[in-house]
């Protein structure tokens, strides 16, 4: 077992939990792991890679675990969304260009704003973060000639 691997196995317990500050700080910690251990984080799980391809199921348990949490709005902790630019931002390529799991993660998330108990800063939070996510990846991935050209 690699630090790595025990971290992503503590988020994954942590997200699936119904307490709001167990889940933040299990995302917080998630989000540390990306950036101070991006490489290993994901080449340690049991399947060994990310997905099978481009559209196929995402493999790596705290991206499976990932989307039932969005679905339950994050347990309705509006802090939690702060955490979505970063998170995408800090993902592989091999994640963000798979449509199968990108198109489960927005429909995850907006299933939280069906939640009829969300406070209005929850919802808010919520919107600003699902527009934010799909922004980046609409600038991540619109096509920049100059950049082309440079490469």
């Amino acid at each position: 077992m690699s630090i790595a691997s025990d971290i992503r196995d503590l988020a994954v317990a942590g997200i699936g939990e119904d307490n709001k500050e167990l889940s933040y700080d299990c995302m917080e910690l998630w989000l540390s792991a990306l950036k101070t251990l991006p490489k290993t984080v994901f080449s340690s799980n049991s399947g060994g890679s990310v997905s099978d391809s481009a559209s196929g199921p995402v493999s790596d348990p705290f991206l499976v675990a990932l989307l039932p949490f969005l679905k339950k709005a994050c347990n309705a902790n509006a802090a939690i969304y702060a955490f979505f630019l970063p998170l995408l931002s800090l993902l592989p390529l091999e994640i963000l260009s798979n449509t199968k799991y990108m198109d489960d993660f927005f429909a995850a998330f907006w299933k939280g704003v069906e939640i009829d108990t969300l406070k209005q800063e929850e919802v808010d939070a919520l919107l600003k973060a699902y527009f934010e996510c799909i922004l980046y990846l609409v600038v991540k991935f619109s096509y920049d000639p100059i950049t082309s050209f440079l490469q």
